[in-house]
């Protein structure tokens, strides 16, 4: 019983209460530091900044933007709540959300700093039992590439992991994920292949864009252009030619979206 107590006070310890952008200021405790949110500015000019503060209640990281939207202590070690995540966002339609990962584990320093875009993260799990969690994201790389709309552009699984110094694109560690994504887009391709009128133009390309994108993920995009073309009318194809030299470009810029980045102010440019 007295174990029982110590886990559940140990537990309640790391918890921290429930976080609501619109009920501001907030304050909780993370280990030895303070996270306190509040309003800054006024009418077009408002915004949101979360603080780190030490014992002595010196700033030790400040997060400004729009919104901020989340806060709460994750695990990303396997080894207990011990990191803090906090999601900003600048507003809009669609764009931007930036997600950001502090540890205070050999003293306060940032662990990542994921440039959603007009994607996030969707989980934070183990995927391959080795006892630390993977983050599972969107990648939104492709958005508006090939002269494509925003809702006719593919959206790509993206899995980071740690390698024992910093957080690593192992989206191709994980096919199940992209297979599962590739057949959507292949089905949505199949569906609208030699049908008229632009939706289905639309579809089609939208589907040839996805499958072929996840496919390029798993090093499969020659096998899956291959696959692609007859399913094309003639312009779709003149289309396709293009768009995989895009394609290739924009994914290869994937990294750029997630970075270790140690500042003591972070703001939506940085």
């Amino acid at each position: 019983m007295r174990l029982l107590l110590i886990l559940l006070s140990l537990t309640l310890a790391r918890s921290m209460p429930n976080y609501d952008p619109d009920r501001l200021p907030y304050q909780a405790s993370w280990g030895p530091y303070t996270v306190r949110v509040e309003n800054a500015g006024r009418g077009d000019d408002a915004s949101q900044r979360l603080r780190i503060l030490d014992r002595a209640r010196t700033t030790r990281i400040e997060v400004d933007d729009r919104q901020i939207m989340g806060v709460e202590s994750v695990s990303l070690t396997g080894r207990g709540s011990d990191e803090l995540r906090v999601t900003a966002f600048t507003g809009g339609a669609h764009c931007c959300s930036t997600d950001y990962f502090f540890s205070r584990r050999e003293g306060l320093r940032t662990l990542l700093v994921f440039t959603g875009g007009n994607d996030g993260i969707n989980a934070i799990r183990d995927l391959d039992g080795d006892g630390r969690p993977e983050i599972l994201a969107g990648n939104d790389a492709l958005a508006y590439t090939g002269d494509l709309s925003y809702a006719a552009s593919p959206h790509l699984p993206l899995v980071l992991a740690w390698n024992g110094r910093r957080f690593v694109d192992r989206t191709a560690h994980f096919p199940r994920l992209v297979e599962a994504r590739a057949r959507e887009y292949r089905n949505a391709l199949s569906k609208s292949a030699g049908k008229p009128g632009e939706d289905a133009r639309d579809e089609r390309r939208y589907g040839a864009a996805g499958y072929y994108a996840c496919m390029l993920l798993l090093a499969k995009g020659p096998e899956s252009a291959r696959w692609i073309r007859p399913h094309l009318s003639r312009d779709d194809r003149s289309w396709f030619q293009r768009y995989q030299a895009e394609a290739r470009a924009a994914l290869a810029a994937t990294p750029g979206k997630f970075r270790t980045a140690q500042r003591r102010v972070y703001r939506p440019s940085d």
